[in-house]
């Protein structure tokens, strides 16, 4: 049985989220892990963005257009690396992240510390410690 099969990897439009990517292409690499790459398009800063606007679902499109980009991007910090799949999902991205790691338990994920969200946890970022919290699988932060 292989040390590890499975790494997710969660990540934003930060520098810190390039590091994780980097450091799960240098683990599936010694492992021959699968890595998923997931974004998740933050609906509460969509609709937040939308306050005292017409709702318009081409503006939900723009976000969505974004974090598609994001994940191509994603695709260059993986040096080649072929096992690879990407998702966008959407919803509250705390939540949307846990549950999909609780259902489908990786080895590892690999998550950047304080991204581009809100700090409500100074120290790692709160997407972080609420995956620390209220998940099972082990968590790597890189900061």
């Amino acid at each position: 049985m292989a040390i590890c099969n499975s790494i997710f990897v969660p990540i934003d439009s930060s520098e810190n989220s390039d590091k994780s990517l980097q450091k799960a292409t240098q683990l599936a690499k010694l492992t021959g892990a699968k890595i998923t790459v997931i974004h998740v398009v933050d609906l509460n800063v969509a609709f937040s963005a939308l306050r005292g606007a017409d709702f318009n679902l081409h503006f939900i499109e723009t976000f969505e257009n974004a974090g598609n980009e994001l994940l191509q991007k994603a695709a260059g910090y993986l040096d080649g690396y072929e096992n690879v799949s990407y998702e966008l999902l959407k919803g509250d991205p705390s939540h949307v992240l846990a549950k999909k790691i609780n259902a489908e338990k990786p080895d590892v994920v690999i998550i950047a510390g304080r991204g581009k969200g809100q700090i409500s946890q100074i120290l790692i970022g709160s997407v972080a410690h609420y995956l620390l919290t209220h998940t099972e699988s082990p968590i790597l932060i890189v900061r």
